[in-house]
């Protein structure tokens, strides 16, 4: 990670690692203590982990995106004013 310098490619390296490390260390979990309490609360934990950390890792790049001065538009927009606006 030190030999890469910009902030998309850090976050592109380390966003499936953090996914695969704390779901692995939740199946761990599972397997020591089985279907107890504490390996479905370990399930739970995975499955949030699993669904929020792609849009998290999401989230921070279009921030990057944003700050670096990218701007999105929709097509459907473009020619249009707002609803109730009248031209």
């Amino acid at each position: 990670m030190a030999v890469l310098d910009d902030p998309l490619d850090r976050l592109h390296l380390t966003t499936p690692a953090a996914m695969l490390g704390s779901t692995g260390i939740c199946a761990s979990v599972v397997v020591r203590e089985g279907l107890s309490a504490s390996g479905l609360a370990a399930i739970g934990v995975a499955v949030i982990l699993i669904g929020v950390n792609p849009l998290a890792g999401h989230a921070v790049a279009r921030a990057i995106a944003i700050r670096r001065g990218a701007t999105w538009s929709d097509p459907q927009d473009e020619g249009h004013g707002l609803p109730g606006d009248e031209q």
